[in-house]
């Protein structure tokens, strides 16, 4: 099942689209709005994040469960997942794979990239129902896809957002196909859900890293790890 994290940096930026009546469509597009601005509006926040993965499409079993981060702090941002990293930086991105021992290094200086962790205004491409409801000062936001796609494999997601704040609290992701568990000694096709748990806090510090503490550029051909990163192997996209 860990192939399935693999979705998860995206699933956490872009999902779906919304298109039923007009009125239903705006509603659900200033409410996204709403989201991103709260966030955008942030100079810093941490959100420690929770992974948890449900067979079934209901029921609370949970089969594997991850931790990670996301960080902001003004134009560096950070989101960390199964012992991988994306750091931002206004400079460029970082991707570092520490298991593989392999980072990425990708040039964006000069391309003024918006630093938006969580923008879901891009939630715009593959539901094509959607239903509102609120619940004890919570949003919930129910998207579901009738149309197969190929770059989608969830079914269905719902969004639960608090309706002051206008934060993510949870996304409940349910996958479209069924997807192997691991039963005993063998492996069994399920219905399967993902279910994201979202806690919103303070920095746990106020510094923010810069591009220096990993890597060295002397140009756009020759860049180099810092030594902390020493037997990782490094991919250059700057040129």
């Amino acid at each position: 099942m860990k192939k399935t994290y693999r979705y998860i940096t995206i699933l956490l930026c872009c999902i779906g689209s919304i298109q039923q009546s007009n009125a239903q469509n705006t509603n659900v597009k200033n409410l996204f709005k709403k989201v991103a601005q709260s966030y955008n509006d942030k100079k810093q926040y941490q959100i420690d994040v929770t992974y948890n993965m449900h067979r079934g499409l209901t029921g609370n079993t949970i089969t594997e469960s991850y931790q990670g981060k996301m960080v902001k702090n003004n134009d560096f941002s950070q989101m960390m997942v199964l012992n991988s990293e994306i750091l931002q930086f206004p400079e460029g991105q970082l991707n570092i794979d520490h298991t593989a021992k392999i980072a990425t290094y990708i040039d964006s200086k000069g391309s003024s990239p918006k630093n938006q962790l969580l923008d879901i205004s891009s939630f715009l491409d593959f539901y094509d129902e959607v239903k509102v409801t609120e619940k004890n000062g919570v949003l919930v936001c129910e998207m579901v896809s009738n149309k197969p796609d190929i770059q989608n494999q969830y079914g269905k997601v719902i969004l639960y957002i608090n309706k002051e704040k206008y934060l993510i609290e949870k996304q409940e992701l349910f996958f479209s196909t069924l997807i192997p568990f691991v039963d005993g000694n063998t492996k069994k096709m399920d219905y399967g859900r993902l279910v994201v748990h979202l806690k919103h806090r303070e920095l746990e510090s106020s510094a923010a890293p810069v591009l220096k503490d990993y890597i060295n550029v002397l140009s756009k051909q020759n860049i180099t790890l810092a030594e902390q990163y020493k037997g990782y192997h490094l991919t250059n996209q700057a040129h």
